[in-house]
């Protein structure tokens, strides 16, 4: 995980045991969460580490103020360097991968059915 935290002393993300895992949401490392709804989920008033914009929104908002992604309606983050967009891009595309992985892992366990042992099902598909 890089350590590329301004405000290292504030806290760096919202609690482990109400949202979703970190590693798979790993940009909420480099802005502060201000205020998160009770139940999880939803909408996050968050500051940005680099710059100290407040926002409003899902991971989506912080993915596209950090990566400075165009066509949003969200202000880029202008404090952040290219070499840390290009590394924070990097986590974030490696944490999308690991995601999709394990969703398709899932899928190919879901679709797997063993059969019993005798079945009648065995012998139709063999023959």
């Amino acid at each position: 995980m890089l350590n590329l935290q301004k405000n290292s002393s504030q806290p760096k993300r919202p609690n482990t045991k109400q949202y979703t895992p970190y590693d798979a949401s790993p940009l909420w490392s480099y802005v502060t969460v201000i205020e998160a709804p009770q139940a999880g989920g939803g909408n996050r008033v968050w500051l940005c580490n680099y710059c100290n914009k407040k926002g409003t929104g899902s991971y989506t908002k912080v993915k596209a103020h950090l990566l400075q992604l165009k066509r949003t309606d969200v202000d880029q983050c202008n404090s952040i360097s290219d070499q840390t967009r290009e590394e924070l891009t990097r986590e974030h595309e490696a944490a999308e991968y690991r995601k999709s992985k394990q969703a398709l892992e899932a899928k190919r366990k879901h679709e797997f059915v063993s059969l019993p042992s005798g079945s009648d099902l065995k012998k139709k598909g063999n023959s």
